[in-house]
């Protein structure tokens, strides 16, 4: 899965809309909200990581970034640097199934 699609999936999820999300993870049900789910004690990480093909880390800095609307709320935030910074952080994420 291509990190655009990956962000721009994060970024149906902040706005409310998490249906292309949704056909790739069993866990999440069409009248779930996407942000209450994330937020609940038993939220599936597991699940979340193999629905965005094993990007869970920039998938979640994304959605996070968007929901809370950074780019409006940081001043002089730059959009595209905090991508690569997420990327990176992605790419450097050791696979350590007891982090998650």
């Amino acid at each position: 899965m291509k990190m655009k699609r990956i962000e721009r999936i994060s970024k149906e999820c902040a706005n409310g809309n998490f249906k292309e999300l949704i056909l790739n993870c069993d866990v999440l049900k069409e009248d779930e909200s996407f942000e209450d789910y994330f937020l609940i004690n038993n939220y599936n990480a597991y699940a979340i990581d193999k629905a965005v093909s094993g990007n869970a880390l920039y998938f979640t800095l994304m959605y996070v970034t968007y929901k809370l609307d950074w780019k409006n709320l940081i001043p002089k935030f730059n959009e595209r640097s905090f991508r690569n910074l997420a990327y990176q952080l992605q790419l450097s994420y050791r696979n350590n199934p007891y982090h998650n």
